[in-house]
């Protein structure tokens, strides 16, 4: 095998590797959202009757926020990982795998970030605003 086999090898299998450790940090992302809006829900509907729903509805507006910055938090990640970096530090093969990770997840986690931008929003103004919310919807709770 000549030097440029060998070279294409190993950016391929670090192009798998990097691969491996981003599709599982998607994998915590999406669970991150899933669980940022179905937490607060869930959270209200188990609260005991005496107390104010309509404050726990706010209160589980902050559990969202923090579960999808949290899930921005790993997106940055993502970012850092699709320029892998071997133990020797950069090399070219390095850099020749940063194009194919970048086509191969760019997009995605371009999008993921921006879907996780409208629930942060409605989160940060329930936190805010939830029990006035509440009111409104249930004016007799």
């Amino acid at each position: 095998m000549d030097q440029d086999e060998l070279s294409k090898i190993r950016v391929n299998e670090e192009v798998e590797r990097q691969s491996k450790i981003i599709d599982n940090y998607f994998c915590y992302v999406f669970i991150l959202l899933f669980l940022s809006v179905f937490l607060p829900v869930l959270l209200v509907g188990f609260i005991p009757s005496e107390h104010s729903k309509g404050e726990w509805f706010a209160k589980g507006g902050s559990i969202t926020v923090m579960l999808l910055v949290w899930a921005e938090f790993l997106i940055f990640s993502i970012y850092e990982l699709m320029k892998p970096v071997s133990g020797d530090g950069v090399t070219w093969d390095n850099l020749r795998a940063w194009p194919k990770l970048r086509k191969r997840y760019y997009k995605k986690t371009k999008n993921l970030s921006l879907c996780i931008l409208l629930p942060s929003i409605l989160g940060t103004l329930i936190w805010g605003y939830g029990d006035l919310v509440w009111k409104f919807f249930h004016p007799n709770a």
